[in-house]
């Protein structure tokens, strides 16, 4: 009798915990703004079960040029300095959860924080995200095409090898392309003028890694995504 209350204890504590566990939803982590802007990234942690539980919210790497400076919001928005909380997610809740970046007056430049959301009670479900903001002139928010698409393949792309990067505009124009892409420290990894509608091939010389690109007809941006390179 013992012994079979003690496995109905141990496979109500199982089912408990494993019901305890959230997602991390994101909209879209590349966060576009003019220089001294304060471009934000808003996202949510959706508690999944009838019960609350801690999180771990820590912020884990803070690359951006000198003059930068990042800090996140939960249900109140904390100091830059603060680099970690520990939140209760209450049952069935929806947390938003909001990063910003404060920006300098210099185009151009792309800040990059790494953030890490832990469920204190069960560590495995844990969730690291990528954010980034990058200033331009003439790159409001708003200024997304849902008129160009843009796929890239094989995904993902092998180092030094060459790649389809494949522009699907609806309005077909002769006006150039310009594709950005950006490595994880915010710098400038690329830069291809000229090109077109269809599909481009590119070999480029990019290492291991994640990267952002940022699609541009003139000087407005059109597309924004990520580039995988791995072997």
């Amino acid at each position: 009798m013992n012994k079979l209350f003690l496995l109905s204890f141990v496979f109500c504590s199982v089912t408990v915990l494993k019901a305890q566990t959230f997602t991390f939803v994101n909209e879209d982590t590349i966060c576009y703004g003019l220089p001294g802007d304060a471009p934000h990234s808003s996202d949510s942690i959706n508690n999944n079960s009838s019960t609350g539980f801690y999180i771990d919210v820590v912020r884990v790497q803070n690359n951006h040029p000198l003059n930068w400076g990042s800090a996140f919001c939960l249900d109140i928005c904390y100091p830059a300095a603060t680099d970690s909380v520990r939140y209760f997610l209450l049952p069935n809740e929806k947390q938003m959860f909001i990063l910003h970046f404060f920006t300098d007056t210099f185009p151009d430049d792309t800040g990059i924080v790494l953030m890490k959301f832990k469920n204190v009670s069960i560590p495995s479900n844990t969730v690291y995200q990528w954010f980034y903001g990058i200033t331009m002139l003439n790159a409001s928010v708003n200024t997304i095409s849902k008129e160009v698409g843009v796929k890239v393949f094989p995904s993902p792309i092998s180092p030094n090898s060459t790649f389809c990067f494949r522009i699907a505009e609806q309005q077909n124009t002769s006006e150039d392309f310009t594709l950005l892409i950006y490595d994880v420290c915010g710098k400038t990894a690329s830069r291809i003028d000229g090109l077109m509608n269809g599909d481009n091939y590119l070999s480029l010389n990019l290492s291991e890694g994640m990267y952002v690109y940022c699609l541009l007809k003139g000087n407005t941006r059109v597309k924004t995504g990520k580039i995988a390179v791995a072997k």
